[in-house]
């Protein structure tokens, strides 16, 4: 059975707002991430009037789409994610990583969720050794450089990561932060 379009123009996403420099205007901005940071975005002079430009751009391509018998991506909710997911790291930052969760007394899991924590927020907040990350992801390997040296300076970027993102777990574990996270190392 079809979906109507006002099924469509009823569905709930995620609106995420930002201020807009004064230097660059003023205002606020809105953008739809799921839909696409660059195809969803709507300005306007308050939260509420980016918010209000923003839902009738939704309206307008919704409707385009719908016309044209074209896939409407439907919302995403928290049961849509499990909580797991497989990264594939290098092999000597699996090594710092582990030895790092090892002086804390944390498991593996415990010491990745609050560094990939930490590391989310400075990102979202722009505060707190976003210098440092940018940094060390932006150090990749010479054209030509040697495995040997590039392993080498590599452990010296992964160090410098950990020790930018810090964190005292001991506070968390206190309270209880780490209840229902896996404890696998």
């Amino acid at each position: 059975m079809k979906r109507t379009l006002e099924y469509y123009l009823a569905l709930k996403y995620e609106v995420r707002l930002r201020p807009i420099p004064e230097e660059e205007g003023g205002g606020c901005c809105a953008t739809i991430p799921e839909l696409g940071d660059l195809t969803f975005v709507a300005e306007g002079e308050s939260e509420q009037e980016a918010i209000d430009n923003l839902e009738s751009l939704r309206r307008e391509v919704f409707t385009e789409l719908y016309r044209q018998g074209k896939d409407i991506p439907l919302p995403k909710t928290e049961e849509d994610f499990s909580g797991k997911f497989v990264v594939r790291i290098p092999k000597f930052l699996h090594r710092e990583l582990y030895l790092r969760a090892k002086e804390e007394s944390v498991s593996l899991n415990q010491l990745v969720v609050a560094l990939l924590t930490r590391a989310f927020y400075s990102l979202v907040t722009g505060r707190a050794g976003t210098e440092d990350v940018q940094r060390s992801a932006a150090d990749e390997p010479a054209a030509g450089s040697s495995a040997e040296s590039t392993a080498s300076r590599d452990r010296g970027c992964a160090s410098d990561l950990l020790a930018a993102l810090d964190v005292d777990l001991r506070p968390l574990r206190r309270n209880g932060a780490f209840e229902g996270v896996g404890h696998s190392g």
